[in-house]
């Protein structure tokens, strides 16, 4: 039993792997802004990002002082920005680097 476990959690690994690789750049907007946010973090400047991606992020206004960046995670929790950023720390800011912890813990 306990050899069957580790088998499907190698196979799936495996999968999961290879469809990530297929994978060049983030496909949708919630993925693209916790890359961005989460290299942010990984270089240096905190939990920022360089653009306005949704009036969510400025309370539906625009902003007293409009100057980028902006502070993030108004709307979207920063777990995943942050675990992005590990990944990052270890392997350097790109999309690759982002996608290795979220293919191990899926």
């Amino acid at each position: 039993m306990k050899r069957d476990l580790i088998v499907l959690t190698a196979v799936a690994l495996l999968v999961r792997t290879a469809v990530a690789l297929l994978i060049n750049e983030a496909p949708w907007t919630d993925s693209a802004y916790y890359f961005v946010s989460g290299r942010q973090i990984a270089t240096g400047h905190g939990l920022t990002v360089p653009f306005l991606w949704s009036f969510l992020e400025t309370r539906g206004q625009i902003p007293a002082n409009p100057m980028l960046p902006i502070p993030s995670h108004a709307h979207w929790m920063p777990l995943t920005a942050f675990l992005a950023a590990a990944g990052m720390e270890l392997l350097g800011p790109t999309w690759r680097a982002a996608q290795v912890p979220m293919v191990l813990l899926s």
